[in-house]
């Protein structure tokens, strides 16, 4: 018992010369310490004439160098367009502010979180961007007395700016594609000994899924046009969900959906039809079809990405062009020209005289 009295009355002395050494840190929140909680992220869409709908999708990843597990860090977020009009140099943009204030540290040190996008819900018109990534950067230290030694309260301070691929600070998160976008091409040819080549024909386009309102560009046809007797002004524009005519006569082309500045204006999968109107009198072939009669073709719009190819002759490789030929010839049964058929009769007439005459002789005989 004296031997364990004098080893606690050791123990204490040594104990009370020992220096303070202070708590295990606690969790510290961002909010608690920083005045910078949040990020901003920008995500704009390029070369687009109408209203974006879409979201894109966003990771969020710690570092494996961190010194230790961020609390209540969330693996991703969405940024979303509901028709979000663009501006007059066709780029359309959202803002969203990413809250981070609620994330939690225990121990002291640099950590950085790992911005990147990942995900579009529509990614054959509004391309992911793969090429911007970002770091968001916080900083975690340990508060001192006033004689400078650490307390064991952190303190949290979120860098107000992220670090790009390049290595360069800057106040927002920009990420950014180009929409992909294309446009659909009519042709008009006419052949025939009895047809006008100089005779207009009308022509109806409809979408099935595009969004109504939605405008696109229509170039290459005549301002003016005599369809049927009457003077029609022709439409430069476009628009969903009304009624739409193009006019075109042998040997012109339109351009749906492309501008003047060359910026192609229909989304990617638009299903759409053309329709010829008031050929009854002509046989109607279409891209290059041997069958006729049919005035009416349907297609979806494709990306031209990988560049037109066109067939002589035969049906073009893209959905995105269509060629209508009508066909007039004035003809009998026996498939002889009206051109020819007065000296075909002539010359029939003839054999038929020359063989009552010849008749006639042999019977005198």
């Amino acid at each position: 018992m004296k031997i364990l009295k004098k080893f606690a009355l050791f123990l204490a002395a040594v104990m009370s010369f020992a220096p303070v050494v202070p708590a295990m840190a606690q969790a510290v929140t961002l909010s608690d310490s920083s005045t910078a909680t949040s990020v901003v992220v920008t995500r704009e869409v390029t070369g687009v004439k109408n209203p974006v709908t879409a979201t894109f999708g966003y990771s969020l990843a710690e570092s494996k160098n961190n010194p230790a597990v961020i609390g209540g860090l969330a693996t991703g977020f969405d940024i979303s367009f509901n028709s979000v009009m663009p501006n007059a140099e066709k780029v359309a943009s959202v803002d969203y502010n990413l809250d981070l204030s609620s994330l939690t540290f225990t121990k002291v040190g640099d950590y950085v979180i790992t911005l990147k996008e990942v995900s579009s819900s529509d990614d054959a018109n509004y391309p992911v961007d793969t090429s911007d990534e970002y770091e968001i950067l916080i900083s975690v230290r340990n508060q001192l007395d006033d004689d400078g030694y650490p307390t064991g309260d952190l303190t949290v301070t979120l860098i107000p700016q992220v670090v790009n691929k390049d290595g360069d600070k800057t106040d927002v998160a920009l990420f950014n594609s180009r929409a992909d976008r294309t446009f659909i091409e009519l042709e008009k040819y006419v052949s025939g000994d009895n047809a006008d080549l100089g005779e207009y024909f009308k022509f109806r386009i409809d979408f099935t899924n595009a969004t109504e309102g939605d405008v696109f560009t229509i170039s290459g046809q005549d301002s003016t046009v005599m369809y049927h007797g009457d003077t029609i002004v022709t439409q430069s524009s476009f628009v969903v969900g009304q009624e739409n005519y193009v006019y075109l006569k042998d040997g012109q082309k339109i351009e749906l959906g492309i501008d003047a500045d060359d910026y192609s204006e229909l989304p990617i999968g638009l299903s759409y039809s053309i329709t010829e109107l008031d050929v009854s009198d002509y046989d109607t072939y279409i891209d290059g079809a041997t069958e006729n009669n049919k005035t009416s073709t349907t297609k979806t719009t494709e990306s031209r990405s990988g560049g037109q190819m066109m067939l002589m002759n035969a049906n073009p490789i893209s959905q995105n062009f269509t060629s209508f030929e009508n066909v007039k010839n004035t003809s009998v049964a026996t498939g002889v020209n009206s051109v020819i058929l007065p000296f075909v009769i002539i010359a029939l007439l003839g054999v038929v005289s020359f063989a009552i005459y010849f008749a006639i002789s042999k019977r005198k005989q």
